[in-house]
């Protein structure tokens, strides 16, 4: 949008300036003369300044003066200065836009940087939570195995207490006579 209307203002400047040639053309021969012809299309405007020009009495044209010309090269030094001074705006303005870009590319690879340093995180915790908890199942288990262990134990003690009572009392009836 800048750059729409610098461009627009360039267009205004150097098309003034052409119609102020015109003018100063028309000017130069009268007695007005092209440099009071030119100047005054440049500071007023080229339609008031034609307006003197053809109010102004004739002169035969002998061509621009020296002096004329010389009065050229002011106004063409100052529109060349005006187009390098835009050009200069113009370059500097895109050298910021370049920046800035780079700045918000800088900023995207940071937070996409963050974002994978943040998943990763996360993966390192499910998995450390994934071991724990493999972890605590398997003693979990180990402590079932221990507690049916010890069931187990509990229960061939009492059988062998049994066997025992039973091989007593076996050999309590052998010792009996028989009748």
């Amino acid at each position: 949008m800048e750059d729409d209307l610098i461009g627009l203002l360039v267009f205004a400047i150097i098309g003034w300036f052409i119609v102020a040639l015109i003018v100063g053309k028309a000017g130069g021969g009268r007695k007005f003369g092209f440099a009071g012809a030119f100047y005054a299309s440049l500071f007023l405007t080229p339609i008031l300044a034609m307006l003197f020009v053809l109010a102004s009495d004739k002169k035969p044209y002998t061509g621009l003066t020296k002096g004329d010309k010389q009065a050229l090269l002011i106004p063409i030094s100052v529109i060349g200065g005006i187009t390098i001074l835009i050009s200069v705006i113009n370059e500097i303005g895109s050298q910021k836009r370049e920046e800035e870009q780079a700045k918000l590319f800088v900023i995207e690879q940071a937070e996409r940087l963050e974002q994978k340093r943040i998943q990763d995180s996360i993966l390192m915790v499910s998995y450390h939570i994934t071991d724990d908890v493999m972890k605590a199942e398997l003693a979990k288990q180990s402590a079932i195995r221990a507690k049916h262990d010890a069931l187990t134990a509990d229960e061939q003690t009492k059988a062998n207490i049994a066997t025992a009572k039973y091989n007593e009392e076996v050999e309590k009836v052998s010792k009996i006579p028989k009748q």
